[in-house]
Protein backbone atom coordinates (compact mmCIF):
# COMPACT_ATOMS: atom_id res chain seq x y z
CA UNK A 1 0.00 0.00 0.00
CA UNK A 2 1.31 3.48 -0.85
CA UNK A 3 2.42 5.24 2.32
CA UNK A 4 0.62 8.40 1.23
CA UNK A 5 -2.77 6.88 2.00
CA UNK A 6 -1.83 5.40 5.39
CA UNK A 7 -3.22 7.50 8.29
CA UNK A 8 -0.44 8.31 10.74
CA UNK A 9 -0.99 8.77 14.47
CA UNK A 10 1.27 11.34 16.13
CA UNK A 11 2.16 12.33 19.67
CA UNK A 12 3.90 15.53 20.80
CA UNK A 13 4.76 16.63 24.33
CA UNK A 14 5.23 20.16 25.69
CA UNK A 15 6.53 21.62 28.93
CA UNK A 16 4.49 24.65 30.06
CA UNK A 17 5.35 27.36 32.53
CA UNK A 18 4.21 28.82 34.79
CA UNK A 19 3.27 25.46 36.20
CA UNK A 20 -0.19 24.54 37.46
CA UNK A 21 -0.81 23.23 40.94
CA UNK A 22 -2.68 20.09 39.92
CA UNK A 23 -3.38 18.01 36.81
CA UNK A 24 -6.55 18.55 34.82
CA UNK A 25 -8.03 18.14 31.35
CA UNK A 26 -9.78 20.95 29.52
CA UNK A 27 -10.61 21.54 25.84
CA UNK A 28 -8.93 18.22 24.90
CA UNK A 29 -5.67 19.36 26.55
CA UNK A 30 -4.34 17.14 29.31
CA UNK A 31 -2.20 19.16 31.74
CA UNK A 32 -0.05 16.76 33.78
CA UNK A 33 1.69 18.16 36.86
CA UNK A 34 4.84 16.26 37.80
CA UNK A 35 6.59 17.75 40.78
CA UNK A 36 7.05 21.44 40.03
CA UNK A 37 6.62 21.11 36.27
CA UNK A 38 3.59 20.90 34.00
CA UNK A 39 3.46 18.88 30.77
CA UNK A 40 0.86 18.71 28.01
CA UNK A 41 0.64 15.75 25.61
CA UNK A 42 -1.30 15.97 22.34
CA UNK A 43 -2.23 13.16 19.98
CA UNK A 44 -3.57 13.68 16.47
CA UNK A 45 -3.79 11.99 13.09
CA UNK A 46 -2.61 12.99 9.64
CA UNK A 47 -3.98 11.38 6.50
CA UNK A 48 -0.51 10.54 5.22
CA UNK A 49 3.13 10.59 6.26
CA UNK A 50 4.04 13.42 3.90
CA UNK A 51 0.78 15.38 4.18
CA UNK A 52 0.82 19.17 4.03
CA UNK A 53 -2.14 21.43 4.73
CA UNK A 54 -3.02 24.95 3.72
CA UNK A 55 -1.52 26.79 6.68
CA UNK A 56 1.77 24.89 6.64
CA UNK A 57 4.74 27.23 6.44
CA UNK A 58 7.65 26.53 4.14
CA UNK A 59 8.61 23.62 1.93
CA UNK A 60 9.66 21.35 4.78
CA UNK A 61 6.82 21.87 7.24
CA UNK A 62 4.50 18.88 7.22
CA UNK A 63 1.09 18.55 8.82
CA UNK A 64 2.33 17.09 12.11
CA UNK A 65 4.42 20.22 12.70
CA UNK A 66 1.57 22.53 11.71
CA UNK A 67 -0.77 20.77 14.13
CA UNK A 68 1.87 21.01 16.87
CA UNK A 69 1.92 24.79 16.34
CA UNK A 70 -1.87 24.85 16.62
CA UNK A 71 -1.58 22.95 19.89
CA UNK A 72 0.87 25.56 21.19
CA UNK A 73 -1.57 28.33 20.26
CA UNK A 74 -4.35 26.51 22.14
CA UNK A 75 -2.18 26.10 25.23
CA UNK A 76 -1.21 29.76 25.12
CA UNK A 77 -4.85 30.81 24.87
CA UNK A 78 -5.84 28.70 27.88
CA UNK A 79 -2.95 30.13 29.89
CA UNK A 80 -3.90 33.69 28.93
CA UNK A 81 -7.52 33.01 29.95
CA UNK A 82 -6.24 31.79 33.32
CA UNK A 83 -4.07 34.88 33.81
CA UNK A 84 -6.92 37.28 33.09
CA UNK A 85 -9.18 35.32 35.42
CA UNK A 86 -6.57 35.50 38.19
CA UNK A 87 -5.50 39.05 37.28
CA UNK A 88 -1.89 37.93 37.56
CA UNK A 89 0.40 38.08 34.54
CA UNK A 90 3.76 36.43 34.08
CA UNK A 91 5.81 35.12 31.15
CA UNK A 92 4.42 32.03 29.42
CA UNK A 93 6.76 29.42 27.94
CA UNK A 94 5.64 26.50 25.82
CA UNK A 95 8.62 24.29 24.90
CA UNK A 96 8.48 21.11 22.83
CA UNK A 97 10.30 18.42 24.78
CA UNK A 98 9.28 15.54 22.51
CA UNK A 99 8.80 16.47 18.88
CA UNK A 100 5.90 14.98 16.88
CA UNK A 101 6.55 11.25 16.81
CA UNK A 102 4.59 8.65 14.79
CA UNK A 103 2.98 6.06 17.08
CA UNK A 104 2.43 3.60 14.21
CA UNK A 105 5.90 3.88 12.72
CA UNK A 106 5.75 0.24 11.61
CA UNK A 107 3.11 1.23 9.06
CA UNK A 108 5.47 3.70 7.41
CA UNK A 109 7.50 1.89 4.72
CA UNK A 110 11.04 3.19 4.34
CA UNK A 111 11.10 6.66 5.90
CA UNK A 112 11.50 9.06 3.00
CA UNK A 113 12.23 12.12 5.12
CA UNK A 114 13.36 13.15 8.57
CA UNK A 115 10.41 12.94 10.91
CA UNK A 116 9.46 16.31 12.34
CA UNK A 117 12.25 18.79 12.47
CA UNK A 118 12.46 20.30 15.94
CA UNK A 119 9.96 23.12 16.32
CA UNK A 120 11.39 25.92 18.44
CA UNK A 121 8.49 28.09 19.62
CA UNK A 122 8.44 29.90 22.93
CA UNK A 123 5.84 32.26 24.40
CA UNK A 124 6.64 34.50 27.31
CA UNK A 125 3.56 35.39 28.89
CA UNK A 126 -4.68 35.16 43.35
CA UNK A 127 -7.91 35.87 44.32
CA UNK A 128 -9.41 32.83 42.61
CA UNK A 129 -8.59 29.17 42.06
CA UNK A 130 -5.73 27.94 39.89
CA UNK A 131 -8.01 25.77 37.76
CA UNK A 132 -7.69 26.00 33.96
CA UNK A 133 -11.24 24.61 33.65
CA UNK A 134 -12.67 27.27 35.97
CA UNK A 135 -11.06 30.11 34.04
CA UNK A 136 -12.07 28.60 30.68
CA UNK A 137 -15.69 28.29 31.81
CA UNK A 138 -15.56 31.92 32.95
CA UNK A 139 -14.52 32.97 29.44
CA UNK A 140 -17.11 30.72 27.79
CA UNK A 141 -19.87 32.38 29.81
CA UNK A 142 -18.84 35.86 28.67
CA UNK A 143 -19.34 37.94 25.54
CA UNK A 144 -18.02 35.66 22.84
CA UNK A 145 -18.04 38.12 19.95
CA UNK A 146 -15.19 40.05 21.60
CA UNK A 147 -13.13 37.04 22.66
CA UNK A 148 -10.36 37.62 20.11
CA UNK A 149 -10.11 41.27 21.17
CA UNK A 150 -9.93 40.26 24.82
CA UNK A 151 -7.15 37.77 24.09
CA UNK A 152 -5.23 40.35 22.07
CA UNK A 153 -5.41 42.74 25.04
CA UNK A 154 -4.37 39.96 27.43
CA UNK A 155 -1.42 39.17 25.20
CA UNK A 156 -0.16 42.76 25.48
CA UNK A 157 -0.48 42.61 29.27
CA UNK A 158 1.44 39.34 29.27
CA UNK A 159 4.14 40.88 27.06
CA UNK A 160 4.65 43.54 29.69
CA UNK A 161 6.18 40.83 31.88
CA UNK A 162 8.71 39.81 29.22
CA UNK A 163 12.17 41.22 28.71
CA UNK A 164 14.49 43.32 30.84
CA UNK A 165 13.69 46.79 29.42
CA UNK A 166 11.39 48.39 31.98
CA UNK A 167 10.24 51.28 29.81
CA UNK A 168 9.27 48.99 26.91
CA UNK A 169 7.53 46.64 29.36
CA UNK A 170 5.53 49.55 30.75
CA UNK A 171 4.57 50.69 27.24
CA UNK A 172 3.35 47.15 26.40
CA UNK A 173 1.13 47.29 29.47
CA UNK A 174 -0.28 50.64 28.43
CA UNK A 175 -0.95 49.37 24.89
CA UNK A 176 -3.05 46.59 26.42
CA UNK A 177 -4.95 49.07 28.61
CA UNK A 178 -5.38 51.43 25.65
CA UNK A 179 -6.91 48.61 23.59
CA UNK A 180 -9.28 47.80 26.44
CA UNK A 181 -10.71 51.27 27.06
CA UNK A 182 -11.06 51.96 23.36
CA UNK A 183 -12.94 48.67 22.96
CA UNK A 184 -15.20 49.62 25.88
CA UNK A 185 -15.98 53.07 24.45
CA UNK A 186 -19.29 53.05 22.55
CA UNK A 187 -20.12 56.72 22.90
CA UNK A 188 -19.37 57.65 19.31
CA UNK A 189 -18.12 60.98 20.65
CA UNK A 190 -14.65 62.41 20.17
CA UNK A 191 -13.43 61.86 23.70
CA UNK A 192 -9.92 62.42 24.96
CA UNK A 193 -7.87 59.41 26.04
CA UNK A 194 -8.28 60.26 29.76
CA UNK A 195 -12.06 60.58 29.29
CA UNK A 196 -12.14 57.16 27.66
CA UNK A 197 -10.18 55.33 30.35
CA UNK A 198 -12.08 57.12 33.11
CA UNK A 199 -15.35 55.91 31.59
CA UNK A 200 -13.96 52.36 31.42
CA UNK A 201 -12.87 52.48 35.06
CA UNK A 202 -16.28 53.83 36.13
CA UNK A 203 -18.06 51.11 34.19
CA UNK A 204 -15.81 48.16 34.93
CA UNK A 205 -14.15 48.57 38.35
CA UNK A 206 -16.46 47.38 41.10
CA UNK A 207 -16.42 48.88 44.60
CA UNK A 208 -14.82 45.81 46.18
CA UNK A 209 -12.16 45.69 43.47
CA UNK A 210 -11.41 49.39 43.91
CA UNK A 211 -11.07 49.06 47.67
CA UNK A 212 -8.61 46.20 47.27
CA UNK A 213 -6.56 48.07 44.66
CA UNK A 214 -6.32 51.23 46.79
CA UNK A 215 -5.26 49.21 49.85
CA UNK A 216 -2.72 47.01 48.08
CA UNK A 217 -1.12 49.77 46.02
CA UNK A 218 -1.00 52.52 48.67
CA UNK A 219 2.79 52.83 48.34
CA UNK A 220 2.46 53.26 44.59
CA UNK A 221 -0.14 55.97 45.14
CA UNK A 222 2.28 57.71 47.52
CA UNK A 223 4.93 57.73 44.81
CA UNK A 224 2.55 59.01 42.14
CA UNK A 225 1.77 61.94 44.45
CA UNK A 226 5.46 62.66 44.96
CA UNK A 227 6.37 62.78 41.25
CA UNK A 228 4.71 66.17 40.69
CA UNK A 229 3.11 64.94 37.49
CA UNK A 230 1.55 67.70 35.41
CA UNK A 231 0.05 67.75 31.95
CA UNK A 232 1.34 69.98 29.16
CA UNK A 233 -1.44 72.39 30.09
CA UNK A 234 -0.07 72.44 33.65
CA UNK A 235 -2.86 70.27 35.06
CA UNK A 236 -1.48 68.90 38.34
CA UNK A 237 -2.41 65.19 38.35
CA UNK A 238 -0.31 64.38 41.43
CA UNK A 239 -1.98 67.09 43.47
CA UNK A 240 -5.45 65.93 42.40
CA UNK A 241 -4.61 62.39 43.52
CA UNK A 242 -3.32 63.68 46.83
CA UNK A 243 -6.45 65.76 47.44
CA UNK A 244 -8.76 62.84 46.59
CA UNK A 245 -6.95 60.54 49.02
CA UNK A 246 -7.06 63.14 51.78
CA UNK A 247 -10.84 63.42 51.59
CA UNK A 248 -11.07 60.16 53.54
CA UNK A 249 -14.69 59.74 52.56
CA UNK A 250 -16.37 56.42 52.11
CA UNK A 251 -16.49 54.76 48.70
CA UNK A 252 -14.27 57.17 46.81
CA UNK A 253 -11.85 54.39 45.87
CA UNK A 254 -12.92 54.41 42.21
CA UNK A 255 -12.22 58.16 42.09
CA UNK A 256 -8.77 57.55 43.58
CA UNK A 257 -8.03 54.97 40.92
CA UNK A 258 -9.17 57.30 38.15
CA UNK A 259 -6.89 60.05 39.41
CA UNK A 260 -3.99 57.62 39.80
CA UNK A 261 -4.45 56.56 36.18
CA UNK A 262 -4.27 60.23 35.14
CA UNK A 263 -0.82 60.23 36.75
CA UNK A 264 0.17 57.03 34.97
CA UNK A 265 -1.11 58.48 31.70
CA UNK A 266 1.33 61.36 32.12
CA UNK A 267 4.13 58.85 32.76
CA UNK A 268 3.03 57.08 29.57
CA UNK A 269 3.31 60.38 27.67
CA UNK A 270 6.83 60.90 28.94
CA UNK A 271 7.81 57.31 28.16
CA UNK A 272 6.48 57.62 24.62
CA UNK A 273 7.61 61.13 23.70
CA UNK A 274 10.48 62.22 25.92
CA UNK A 275 13.76 60.36 25.56
CA UNK A 276 15.43 62.56 28.18
CA UNK A 277 15.08 62.21 31.95
CA UNK A 278 15.79 58.48 31.67
CA UNK A 279 16.79 58.08 35.32
CA UNK A 280 13.56 59.57 36.71
CA UNK A 281 11.48 57.89 34.02
CA UNK A 282 12.77 54.41 34.82
CA UNK A 283 11.84 54.89 38.48
CA UNK A 284 8.38 56.10 37.47
CA UNK A 285 7.59 53.20 35.17
CA UNK A 286 9.06 50.68 37.59
CA UNK A 287 6.91 51.87 40.48
CA UNK A 288 3.68 52.33 38.52
CA UNK A 289 3.57 49.34 36.16
CA UNK A 290 2.13 46.95 38.75
CA UNK A 291 -0.82 49.26 39.41
CA UNK A 292 -1.35 49.81 35.68
CA UNK A 293 -1.43 46.08 34.92
CA UNK A 294 -3.72 45.23 37.84
CA UNK A 295 -6.23 47.96 36.98
CA UNK A 296 -6.18 46.85 33.32
CA UNK A 297 -6.59 43.19 34.31
CA UNK A 298 -9.48 44.05 36.66
CA UNK A 299 -11.24 45.99 33.91
CA UNK A 300 -10.63 43.20 31.40
CA UNK A 301 -11.91 40.46 33.69
CA UNK A 302 -15.10 42.38 34.46
CA UNK A 303 -15.52 43.38 30.80
CA UNK A 304 -15.71 39.72 29.75
CA UNK A 305 -18.99 39.31 31.61
CA UNK A 306 -20.15 42.92 31.28
CA UNK A 307 -23.73 43.33 30.08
Amino acid sequence: MDDKIIPIEWEVKFRVSPSLRSSETIADCRFEVDGKETFVTFRYTTSAFDEKIRDSEGEYEYTEDTKAKRAIAKIKRLMLERMVYQRVFQPIRVDIIRKPTPLNRKDIPNDKRTVANSICIKYSNLDVNDSIEESHNFWESGINDKTNDFLRIADWLQRSEEGPDEINSFICGWIGFNGLYNLFDKSGKKLSQPEKFQNAIKGLVKADDARRIVNEYSKTLDKLQSYNLKSQKNHDWSEELKNERQKRIRDNDVEIIMKSMNCIYEIRNRASHEAKEQKDLVDMVRSSKGLLIFVAATCLKNFINHQ
